[in-house]
């Protein structure tokens, strides 16, 4: 039980951005479409025929564009940073991977580990003794306690890790075939029970 506490200080405090960072980010994100729709509207009003003011105030609402939606990246930069700062004195261990596509940062405390995303922000807690990215195509098998469970590409906990062996996908059928002594469980992807069948 402590070391799960342990492994979820960092998931507890960083699992999602702060609101003054998300305003940042959604402030500068519409000024700058703004601005960019105004320039769009100019370009296309434009002929050849157009006075040089139109084309200089396209290219100024370009700018402003191009200003906004890069504060919407930099202005966060400094939460970024801090977070960053963080991690790398709370875990013994960062590793950058790639995962369906994505780019993570793989976190290791002690013996368990947990997933971030490129931001510092934790997707999954540090608390599990394996992390199997290749076992099930695009999903994670997880395990903890000597249990396998699996979380999906976001770091969300889908099936509980109460099972002896998650043992595959069954693309076929849709399901998750999971082992709990001699009984095998079927999960869909939300991680539903669709049945019980006694071996």
């Amino acid at each position: 039980m402590e070391e799960v506490e342990k492994g979820s200080v960092y998931h507890d405090k960083h699992c999602r951005k702060s609101s003054r960072e998300n305003k940042i980010g959604i402030f500068s994100m519409l000024i700058g479409l703004n601005f960019l729709g105004l320039a769009a509207f100019w370009l296309k009003a434009m002929d050849i025929d157009s006075p040089p003011s139109e084309m200089r105030n396209t290219i100024i609402f370009f700018v402003l564009a191009i200003v906004f939606l890069s504060l919407m990246k930099f202005g966060i930069r400094p939460y970024v940073k801090k977070r960053k700062q963080f991690a790398e004195s709370f875990f013994s261990h960062l590793k950058k991977i790639y995962f369906v596509e994505r780019e993570y940062v793989l976190v290791q405390k002690d013996d368990n580990y947990g997933l971030l995303d490129t931001e510092y922000i934790s997707l999954m807690p540090c608390i599990y003794s394996k992390l199997d990215f290749k076992k099930i195509d695009r999903y994670i098998v997880v395990e903890k306690d000597g249990k396998e469970g699996v979380c999906n590409a976001f770091g969300k906990n889908i099936i509980p890790t109460e099972y002896d062996e998650i043992v595959e996908y069954d693309i076929m059928k849709r399901c998750f075939i999971c082992l709990k002594g001699d009984k095998v469980e079927r999960r869909d992807k939300r991680g539903r029970i669709l049945s019980d069948l006694l071996q």
